[in-house]
């Protein structure tokens, strides 16, 4: 997989956060942004050949900004990740954006 474009969904105790996530892999490195609360920032990580993956970077919010982890998979056909952030765990899911 190259560059892969999502429509994602993060599921948090104040509501479900709609989202797009982009991201390019190659040679077991994932890199990409995080499009998420009216913000993008940039994460990395790894990643295997079966698309189970570890990424790291920062989720901006209105109030402040942290760092994050997220671990799942990440293949062609989705997005599935808990996020390690702050104190909180979170699903993000995420399925491919549409071409037109």
């Amino acid at each position: 997989m190259a560059d892969s474009v999502y429509e994602i969904m993060m599921y948090t105790p104040l509501g479900s956060k709609k989202g797009m996530m982009s991201c390019c892999i190659k040679n077991g490195i994932i890199n990409g942004q995080l499009y998420i609360l009216k913000h993008s920032e940039p994460f990395e990580g790894v990643i295997d050949e079966d698309g189970n993956c570890k990424i790291k970077g920062k989720i901006v919010t209105m109030l402040k900004a942290a760092c994050y982890t997220g671990v799942g998979r990440i293949t062609a056909s989705l997005v599935d990740l808990k996020v390690y952030y702050g104190r909180g765990e979170y699903e993000l899911c995420g399925t491919p954006l549409k071409k037109n």
